[in-house]
């Protein structure tokens, strides 16, 4: 992909617009893609430059101005949400806040004191408020990952963890099954408009099919056809000669439905003679 950093390459860009995709398939499941976007560079640092900014936040807008899309706006419970840069962006392409999530991740990393706060942002009752809420989730540390030996362990491992006192009185829905709803909600409304826009590719497709020359399957049809083409050529030809202008071949002499004078080769050879 050409990448700083790989094959001896240092001079290559941080980030690229190719994707790699990773296809799973089985006899059961919803056709979904699911796109884990870089996040957003605010201001480049040494391992980034203003090109790979701008690169970022293509790719991203490249998704998320996409109505199908459903946005999962991460963010962290450390850092203040209302200056977070997923939030913001998220906004800018959907101002009705009807495919807006917030994913709040790392509750675990927060000071003391501050899980009130996490809480009610996470029931959408915080000075950042989006219509669709708020989903909180901790995923497993470097050390818990090390350790996992199961086939899920990083569901198990969370289910723990929102166990414990404080989480287990907030009575937070499960973000599996809020995102599956939502899912299905999106589907659902969506939709329709997909139907629409199916049939008005196939009328246009249709439309194509009638424009296109008769089919020419045996050699006397291509023969037909090369005759009839060279024939239009000589009568074009013959027209430009002799200055016929106005004949069946009056739009290769226009632009716009103005003469064109660069097509007119018997003018223009009057023309030339004039000027000697």
């Amino acid at each position: 992909m050409g990448l700083r950093g790989y094959a001896d390459n240092d001079l290559g860009p941080a980030f690229v617009e190719n994707v790699l995709s990773i296809k799973v398939t089985g006899p059961s499941g919803l056709y979904l893609s699911i796109v884990d976007l870089p996040g957003l560079i605010s201001n480049p640092g040494e391992e980034q430059v203003d090109d790979d900014m701008e690169t970022v936040h293509r790719l991203v807008d490249s998704y998320v101005e996409k109505p199908l899309t459903i946005i999962l706006a991460v963010v962290q419970a450390g850092n203040d949400i209302a200056n977070q840069s997923d939030i913001r962006k998220s906004k800018l392409f959907d101002k009705a806040g009807q495919r807006r999530v917030g994913i709040i991740t790392k509750p675990d990393l927060i000071d003391e004191g501050a899980e009130k706060m996490i809480a009610a942002l996470a029931k959408n009752q915080g000075t950042t408020k989006l219509q669709l809420g708020f989903v909180l989730l901790k995923n497993p540390s470097p050390e818990e990952r090390e350790n996992e030996v199961t086939g899920s362990p990083g569901s198990e491992t969370e289910l723990r963890y929102f166990q414990s006192s404080f989480w287990r009185d907030q009575k937070l829905g499960a973000s599996r099954t809020f995102l599956q709803a939502l899912l299905d909600g999106h589907i659902e409304k969506e939709l329709p408009k997909v139907r629409e826009e199916i049939k008005a590719m196939i009328r246009t497709i249709e439309q194509d099919i009638i424009l296109l020359p008769p089919e020419r399957t045996t050699i006397g049809h291509l023969r037909v056809f090369l005759s009839d083409l060279a024939m239009q050529y000589y009568s074009l030809a013959t027209a430009t000669l002799n200055g016929h202008y106005h004949t069946s071949h009056a739009q290769f002499f226009t632009i716009n439905g103005t003469m064109d004078e660069s097509n007119r080769l018997r003018a223009l050879i009057q023309s030339q003679r004039s000027a000697l």
